[in-house]
């Protein structure tokens, strides 16, 4: 939807989204010392991961996981380690 250069500023920045016809990829850059805005359907419940396209780069943190409507997930599908760890655990939907 949008990218820019420097630190992402929540009050101006969003008003450069294309909101009318947004590009639609599977992949986008994230360039040096900037930000880059997505947008995605939410339509398949579940834990997903969202990672850079290089290994390493996951194994060093550059990776987030998106939890989507775990809520409708019968409590036994999902192992206790993915929600939450150390100061995370009780930021996430509990059982």
């Amino acid at each position: 939807m949008g990218y820019g250069e420097g630190k992402f500023d929540m009050k101006s920045d969003p008003k450069k989204y294309n909101l009318v016809n947004p590009i639609m990829k599977n992949t986008v850059p994230v360039h040096t010392y900037g930000w880059t805005a997505l947008r995605f359907g939410t339509d398949n419940p579940g834990v997903w991961a969202f990672h850079c396209h290089i290994v390493a780069h996951f194994f060093m943190g550059m990776g987030v996981v998106f939890e989507e409507g775990i809520e409708r997930l019968r409590v036994g599908q999902l192992h206790s380690s993915i929600m939450g760890c150390g100061e995370t655990k009780g930021l996430h939907f509990k059982p």
